[in-house]
């Protein structure tokens, strides 16, 4: 996995909250690795999409988790 950010995740802040990351980037902006992030969807506590076949998250999903989480 890589630890950079794309410039996607680089502008979280400014993102829209409908605007999909990957779970790599949802993993560096939180700080959960990625087998976290699949565990807390199917705990219920985060939403994630498939895309094809890829696992994206919205970036509004991740601004809610994150402010819950702390």
């Amino acid at each position: 996995m890589k630890n950079t950010l794309s410039k996607a995740a680089q502008s979280f802040d400014t993102l829209p909250d409908s605007a999909l990351l990957t779970l790599n980037d949802a993993s560096l902006i939180c700080q959960r690795s990625r087998a976290t992030l699949y565990r807390d969807a199917k705990n219920g506590a985060l939403n994630l999409l498939k895309v094809g076949s890829t696992t994206r998250i919205r970036a509004g999903e991740l601004r809610r988790f994150i402010g819950g989480v702390a």
